[in-house]
């Protein structure tokens, strides 16, 4: 079987974590990079050992000598360019979020289902084996019936920059519950075997952002604070089908107990878990409740990046792709549009029940 041929666009944190997972895979090769960091770019072909560069994400995905598209670009950029990239005929992997709304998702399942390609969402916090643990377990009905759940991915001064797309609310769509929250929703919902969401009542603030407060590049408290267009916290309270409810939390910048951490706890009717990762210690931990007594484990660090990749291959190779269209990550989407929605309407937002979500392969 030939390798895949991988044109990668976006070169920054996750584009070299994409990028160190296809470059060593034998079933892959990385033929081009795109990015506007030209002489960065050119560094990191040469160090990968990529033929050739571009310096826009258009002028990739018009090359006919590639099988697959993978996106690490601002999130305004994800929908028009995987579009473009399932129309052509490539096979989309794309950094979370998905896209800002969930009318620009939609748009993505669409164009993957009509190309009929292969279209996933990195969401490589699921990989962590605590999740399957607990999934498992859930689905075996050993924390009995699950009425509650917590997920939250908290920081105390985190703000990826001032003045940068990503506080731009055109250009990101969201601040940490976009960022972030997308990530601890993704986890409880794998662990909860993919429930409908019913509806969504949140609330967003902007306190410390708007401040300067909590920003990563110090560099930037020097500058003005007008750049500051997002949330820095926000809480959402979560109806799901079948009448089980989750408090989801995301916030960049606290004043409070956590550096950065996330998780997810789960509260059953037999049982409880907690699985909680504070990144200034590798790996994740699982804490298991019940009245006969308690259980904790924990796990050393995962390469989530390359597990995402993982199955994004073996889906283009198992030749099935009706149920990789992106769905799973689209529900994720639904969830945090109705989210913002509902923390500018000051209300409650419902979501139209999608049934089942086929998605992404969940742990291998």
């Amino acid at each position: 079987m030939a390798p895949l041929r991988i044109g990668l666009a976006g070169v920054g944190f996750a584009g070299l974590r994409h990028l160190k997972a296809f470059s060593v895979r034998p079933d892959c090769e990385v033929v081009a990079l795109a990015g506007v960091e030209g002489e960065t770019v050119g560094s990191v072909a040469a160090e990968y050992g990529v033929r050739e560069t571009h310096i826009r994400w258009e002028d990739l995905v018009a090359r006919d000598d590639l099988d697959v598209v993978c996106l690490a670009l601002p999130n305004a950029l994800h929908a028009p360019a995987a579009t473009a990239a399932l129309r052509a005929g490539k096979h989309v992997l794309c950094e979370k979020p998905m896209a800002r709304t969930a009318t620009e998702a939609e748009a993505m399942v669409a164009a993957a289902t009509e190309a009929d390609r292969v279209l996933h969402v990195v969401f490589n916090r699921r990989y962590h084996p605590e999740v399957g643990i607990v999934r498992e377990a859930v689905a075996a009905g050993r924390l009995g019936t699950v009425y509650h759940a917590r997920a939250w991915w908290m920081r105390r001064a985190g703000i990826p920059g001032r003045n940068t797309w990503y506080t731009s609310r055109e250009q990101a769509g969201g601040g940490p519950l976009a960022d972030l929250g997308t990530h601890a929703l993704d986890m409880a919902l794998v662990m909860l075997g993919e429930p409908d969401v019913v509806s969504v009542s949140a609330a967003a603030y902007d306190q410390l952002g708007r401040q300067g407060v909590g920003v990563i590049d110090s560099a930037a408290l020097a500058s003005d604070h007008d750049g500051f267009e997002v949330e820095d916290f926000a809480t959402a309270f979560v109806r799901l089908a079948g009448g089980a409810t989750l408090q989801l939390e995301a916030a960049w910048a606290t004043h409070s107990q956590y550096y950065n951490e996330y998780g997810v706890q789960l509260f059953g009717s037999a049982a409880g878990a907690l699985v909680r990762v504070d990144t200034r210690v590798p790996g994740s931990a699982l804490r298991l409740f019940s009245a006969g007594g308690d259980q904790e484990s924990s796990s050393g660090r995962v390469d989530g990046h390359a597990g995402a990749v993982g199955d994004f291959v073996a889906a283009i190779h198992s030749g099935q792709w009706d149920g990789h269209r992106g769905t799973a990550a689209l529900a994720r989407v639904r969830v945090i549009d109705a989210a913002y929605r509902s923390a500018e309407a000051g209300r409650e937002v419902p979501i139209t029940p999608t049934g089942p979500v086929p998605g992404q392969p969940v742990i291998r």
